[in-house]
Order: C-alpha cells, then structure tokens, then sequence
C-alpha cells in the first residue's frame, strides 16, 4: 500500500512540474509574440489575434521549446522514488 502511495505522490508531483515547466515556457512565448505580432495585428479583431497566437504558440512549445525543456529538466520532472 505505501509503494502505491509512492506512485500517487510522484505522479501528482510530476503533473505539478510539468504545469510549471509549461507556465514558465509560455509565459515568455506568449510575451514575446504580442510584442512582435501587436504591430502588425493591433486593428484586427480580437478572436482573429488570438487565433493567431494561439497557434503560434502551442506549435513552439509543442515542436520546440518543451521538448528541449522536458529533456534539460528530466530528473527534475522525473525524481526516481525508491518503494521501502
């Protein structure tokens, strides 16, 4: 029972890291694509911007930023746990 509970916790805190890794790559993606993007999108409407956005920035983070993130922070996203 308590190696189940084991699991539960690193599980519970994997999903934890993984929100704040993701948070933290967004964050700075989202910030720098309005600064560049506002110039040229500012009059359009706003579910068109965000559209754009959006996608934009789910296709870094997906094909780009988190993959090299998840890799760089392994043992931080996935602690070994002993079961004793």
């Amino acid at each position: 029972m308590k190696a189940a509970n084991n699991n539960q916790t690193a599980s519970r805190n994997t999903k934890i890291r993984l929100a704040l890794l993701t948070w933290a790559a967004a964050w700075p993606v989202i910030t720098g694509l309005l600064e560049l993007l506002n110039p040229l999108v500012a009059k359009w409407p706003l579910p068109l911007r965000t559209l754009l956005l959006s996608g934009l920035m789910v296709g870094l983070l997906s094909f780009a930023i988190l993959p090299r993130l998840q890799a760089t922070f392994r043992s931080w996203l996935n602690p070994i746990t002993h079961n004793s």
